[in-house]
């Protein structure tokens, strides 16, 4: 399948806008922490959260669960790389 040229064209536009509208980058804010931004990133112009404290804990969670993602992709490519397989397959289902 291919993409026309004014697809392309609507894709590198829509790119634009989210880059240099929506998350514009303030030297004021912390890197990252974009004013348009929402909750996970979402663009619904609500901002960061008030609540300081809460703000952490949420960030930390995400954190975690980023660490807990990367060592379970690490431990199922170790056992890939051990078993040949990773999943139902290894057990004959």
């Amino acid at each position: 399948m291919q993409v026309p040229f004014l697809g392309w064209i609507q894709i590198l536009v829509f790119c634009g806008m989210v880059d240099f509208g929506l998350y514009r980058a303030d030297p004021s804010r912390d890197p990252g922490d974009y004013e348009n931004a929402g909750i996970l990133g979402v663009p619904n112009a609500s901002g960061p959260m008030a609540d300081a404290e809460g703000r952490k804990r949420k960030l930390n969670s995400e954190l975690a669960n980023g660490r807990l993602a990367m060592m379970a992709i690490t431990g199922m490519l170790f056992q890939n790389g051990i078993t040949g397989t990773t999943g139902p397959a290894m057990w004959g289902f």
